[in-house]
């Protein structure tokens, strides 16, 4: 069963950084999900309005600027990606 663990970050270099190290661990990119706020769409990534939802916006917005999400498709994977995660400096981390 598929198991999402989702991590926010303060910045787009460790968001980044932690994108590239699961995608280096073997995850999909299709598997991999950004959700920004307004604020860091315009400043740190090239996204345009629309191309995520907006009602996870917030989620992001409380605990940090981005909210990184993967799917694992199972115990083992989802191990590896709260260790990539935490390893990249997310804020929190959960699953």
């Amino acid at each position: 069963m598929t198991q999402q663990v989702t991590a926010t970050f303060k910045t787009r270099a460790a968001a980044q950084a932690a994108v590239d190290s699961l995608i280096e661990a073997g995850f999909y990119e299709e598997d991999i999900s950004l959700l920004v706020t307004d604020t860091t769409r315009g400043s740190s990534f090239a996204i345009k309005e629309g191309d995520k939802s907006e009602s996870y916006e917030a989620v992001g917005a409380e605990a940090g600027s981005i909210l990184l999400a993967v799917a694992a498709d199972d115990d083992d994977e989802e191990k590896l990606a709260k260790r990539i995660l935490k390893e990249a400096n997310a804020i929190k981390v959960a699953a």
